[in-house]
């Protein structure tokens, strides 16, 4: 069975689609749990310097990146500064540019709260 032709249209290939949905959602959650360990943010209402990541942004950019995940993997010579680079454009595109002025929902339930607006010097 190929796995460019499934279609879910047997048990076993329903099977595999499953799988494959959840071995990406917990490894897109993995990724974003250890961002939020590593920034150190922990406390309820909590100020953060940074955007934070969001798992559905993180998600979206997955397809985009699984081709030089590909490549990292056929190439081990060059495999350090390929993650490193696969790891920051994922990164970068699973933050939320907007936060500071608008944050989503999912920050605002999770107690994240964006740092005070420095004043302008008039």
């Amino acid at each position: 069975m190929k796995l460019d032709k499934i279609d879910a249209r047997t048990p076993e290939s329903v099977r595999i689609v499953l799988r494959a949905t959840l071995l990406g959602s917990i490894l897109v959650n993995f990724i974003v749990h250890r961002a939020h360990l590593k920034e150190g943010v922990r406390a309820w209402k909590n100020v953060r310097e940074r955007a934070p990541i969001h798992p559905m942004a993180l998600a979206r950019m997955l397809p985009v990146v699984v081709v030089m995940i590909g490549r990292t993997m056929r190439d081990p010579d060059s495999a350090a500064a390929s993650w490193e680079h696969i790891a920051s454009a994922a990164l970068a595109a699973g933050r939320d540019p907007n936060w500071r002025n608008a944050p989503s929902i999912h920050d605002e339930l999770r107690g994240y709260l964006r740092p005070p607006s420095s004043s302008r010097s008039q």
